[in-house]
């Protein structure tokens, strides 16, 4: 089982680049606090609501990252890519 976890792991860093990583990273690491928030709310209610506001940051963080990503793909990366296939001419 564990190897399988390993080859699986290795598979999904050479499908992904850096970026796809860290997003899945934050995804993740969303994910796993809103269950320990979850849990916490089951023992004390003000401890889950608390844990549950480091889960709005890490989302808000999640989502300026992919803006963040999106425009720097679409106004330079890609000018980038444009200007270097003119100066291949």
């Amino acid at each position: 089982m564990f190897e399988s976890v390993q080859t699986s792991l290795q598979e999904w860093s050479k499908r992904n680049d850096d970026r796809a990583k860290l997003q899945h990273a934050y995804f993740a690491l969303a994910v796993a606090v809103l269950v320990v928030a979850g849990l916490a709310s089951l023992v004390n209610a003000e401890l889950g609501q608390a844990i549950l506001k480091v889960t709005l940051v890490l989302v808000a963080i999640f989502v300026a990252n992919a803006v963040a990503w999106a425009l720097l793909q679409s106004f330079v990366l890609q000018r980038l890519g444009r200007r270097k296939a003119r100066a291949a001419k």
